[in-house]
């Protein structure tokens, strides 16, 4: 919320306060998938100001949300592809994107073809 308000130092010290607390938890997979969410945030925090530590930390989120969460996917490429253009590496934005739009219309496919299973089940 406090990166939507153009607030990014706050936001960078919530940040930081959440991230002191990840080790706490004793779950590992809880843990995993926080410290995931926290580098998507990061990245989307530093974008701007930012973008090679942006462009580390949604690198270190696509990595666990491609094998857990893909539906997050297309949305942290999109991120991290501005943060790759931020940085002049018009080349690696490009793929991102690409990859992006693929996974997007794989999963509007999946989607249209779980539709039809439904129908049919009915």
């Amino acid at each position: 919320i406090l990166s939507g308000l153009s607030m990014d130092e706050e936001a960078g010290a919530d940040l930081a306060e959440a991230r002191a607390l990840i080790p706490q938890i004793k779950d590992a997979g809880v843990a995993e998938t926080l410290a995931a969410q926290a580098d998507a945030v990061e990245g989307r925090i530093f974008a701007g100001p930012e973008p090679a530590r942006a462009a580390a930390a949604l690198t270190r989120a696509l990595r666990y949300h491609e094998r857990a969460m893909p539906a997050w996917v297309p949305e942290l490429r999109l991120d991290l592809a501005r943060a790759q253009a931020a940085l002049g590496l018009d080349d690696e934005a490009e793929a991102q994107l690409i990859a992006g739009i693929r996974l997007l219309e794989s999963q509007r496919l999946q989607l249209r073809e779980g539709d039809q299973s439904l129908i049919l089940l009915n």
